[in-house]
């Protein structure tokens, strides 16, 4: 039985790539002192595994949405203002961003125009994640699994605080930036209307 042989028995010639000369030689080594019906087992263990996508299990994953629930839960009051705030601002923002792109664009660029207004409105989604703002729909899953693990009544007080305050900065907010952009002459030609259309569909 030859080295060609063995390797073909275990299809590492056509499927597998060898991780190095190592097995090769593990291969050549077997063969040389008699013992070639060990060639297979040797090839066998030192077989590179398949690289395959290395998702953490559902267990890791609820234990980060906990982790992270109970920083959202923990922040203090002026935190939570700061942050809600932002939040909404930034999505007013990325609105706004979308309008001026659709209005540079014209109503003629059909599908062209949405696109590169899509993307112009993902910057104030980057901001909103990058900055850690607190959006009231951003994710409701990480609180509650922290209240699920924890299984304290009194964080149910943090949920509800979490919920109102993030709620009513994110209008308090985006309301501003809203009313600051309605003013005439902000924004470029086109992008009111744009905003307008957007709103009605």
């Amino acid at each position: 039985m030859s080295v060609a042989q063995a390797c073909r028995d275990l299809d590492v010639a056509e499927s597998v790539p060898f991780r190095s000369a190592g097995i090769k030689d593990l291969v050549a080594l077997a063969g040389v002192a008699g013992n070639l019906q060990a060639a297979p087992d040797l090839l066998q263990k030192e077989r590179p595994k398949k690289l395959m996508s290395v998702a953490p299990p559902p267990s890791e994953i609820f234990q980060r949405a906990v982790k992270e629930g109970e920083r959202r839960l923990d922040q203090s009051f002026v935190e939570l203002l700061s942050t809600g705030f932002i939040a909404g601002f930034t999505i007013i923002f990325g609105l706004v961003a979308l309008g001026i792109v659709l209005g540079l664009f014209g109503e003629a660029s059909g599908g062209l125009g949405k696109l590169a207004g899509a993307l112009a409105f993902g910057t104030g989604l980057v901001f909103l994640v990058v900055g850690r703002a607190e959006l009231f729909s951003e994710n409701f899953f990480d609180p509650v699994a922290t209240i699920v693990e924890r299984r304290k009544s009194g964080m149910i007080l943090s949920l509800v605080r979490l919920w109102s305050i993030t709620f009513l900065l994110n209008l308090v907010g985006g309301g501003l930036l809203a009313w600051i952009l309605s003013v005439d002459g902000v924004l470029p030609p086109g992008a009111r209307e744009a905003l307008s259309r957007i709103a009605e569909e």
